[in-house]
């Protein structure tokens, strides 16, 4: 903007657009420096949210006693166990068998009512 001050030194007259341009010539500089804080600040935070993203586990699920278990939003995990193969959720139908795939028909190494140990375990 320094072509106008220029420009609009040739006329005296015009002392009120030059104060004008100066408060414009001001703002602008501010905005300037905003716009550059901001953009480190942003590269900041996109640093910070990688680092954060690291921490998190890349998998809902975890694999435990042969089978996996599937982790919920805040961190616990289902109280049912999955066919590592097919990430199907094992049947639990029949107390006499253990956990088993209906689309492979993996069966577990253990029996339903373990689930809850398994998982006490997980969550440590």
């Amino acid at each position: 903007m320094g072509w106008i001050a220029d420009l609009l030194k040739e006329f005296p007259a015009l002392e009120v657009a030059r104060e004008r341009l100066a408060l414009l010539e001001a703002k602008f500089a501010d905005l300037e420096a905003e716009s550059a804080r901001l953009r480190d600040e942003v590269a900041r935070l996109q640093r910070q949210n990688a680092a954060l993203k690291r921490q998190v586990p890349t998998s809902d699920f975890v694999e435990a006693q042969g089978v996996l278990f599937r982790r919920k939003p805040d961190g616990r995990f289902q109280n049912v166990a999955y066919c590592p193969d097919c990430k199907r959720a094992l049947s639990t139908l029949h107390d006499v068998m253990p956990p088993t795939c209906s689309k492979c028909h993996f069966m577990a190494p253990f029996y339903r009512d373990e689930i809850p140990r398994i998982i006490a375990e997980l969550s440590g």
